[in-house]
């Protein structure tokens, strides 16, 4: 058992300090490294081990995310149970807070941005179960859905688009999902992805450098290749060797 930071009691869950999920970021710059501690976010010098303490959660950092040009930091929080989780959108040359974004409940299970730094999408945690994308300009929300098909279990991992603004994939407990922003009706629109009878629960996710297809790193140790257009898995493997922490 934990205290936030009026002096109640929270559970420790694996958010604890040191057990973000892919919470080490190198900065494109590859001159600092990013990561939280707790409910600071550390902006860390790699040789001159220099420190910013960037300071506005409320309760321990669940994810963080840099954008492509570097310009912008993203972390997310976990909160008690029905209440708001938020979200800090960060400029990171300045090292201040530009805009808390609050629409989830209990917990920032990731965040992702766009390739142009228009959009960023955040997926609420397990008791919040929606995806939201937000304007990083205007700093408001856009639209929202939720997260996953009622029979699936709770996507917790986002990779967005190399190439588009529109387009984004979450994935998760026997979920995978293409997104499609349509920015004149103000909705997003998934695609399922189609498996076959390989059921997997993915942890991670990464795509290629022409969106041609992306790739799912599972819980089981192998990895799922599947096309952006179609929405179908190709190839997965290794089939004997499987590899371990994906």
């Amino acid at each position: 058992m934990g205290r936030n930071h009026c002096g109640m009691e929270i559970k420790e869950r694996s958010t604890k300090t040191g057990h973000v999920p892919s919470g080490l970021i190198c900065h494109p710059d590859r001159e600092y490294l990013i990561y939280p501690l707790g409910c600071t976010i550390i902006i860390q010098g790699i040789n001159n081990h220099t420190q910013n303490f960037l300071h506005g959660h409320t309760n321990n950092v669940s994810c963080v995310t840099v954008s492509s040009s570097g310009s912008y930091v993203a972390s997310g929080q976990i909160t008690f149970m029905g209440f708001k989780a938020d979200i800090i959108l960060w400029d990171y040359t300045k090292r201040e807070m530009l805009a808390r974004l609050c629409l989830h409940k209990g917990k920032i299970e990731n965040l992702a941005f766009s390739p142009n730094d228009l959009y960023l999408v955040s997926l609420g945690g397990q008791d919040d179960g929606s995806m939201v994308v937000w304007s990083v300009l205007k700093k408001e929300a856009i639209c929202g859905s939720p997260a996953s098909a009622r029979s699936a279990g709770n996507p917790t991992t986002l990779v967005y688009s190399n190439c588009r603004d529109e387009m984004f994939v979450s994935a998760g407990n026997g979920t995978i999902r293409v997104w499609e922003l349509d920015l004149p009706n103000r909705k997003i629109r998934p695609t399922e992805c189609q498996t076959g009878q390989l059921k997997r629960i993915g942890n991670c996710a990464m795509m290629t450098e022409d969106d041609s297809y992306f790739y799912i790193g599972t819980s089981t140790g192998d990895v799922l290749k599947l096309n952006t257009k179609s929405t179908l898995m190709s190839d997965y493997g290794p089939i004997k060797e499987k590899f371990s922490l994906v």
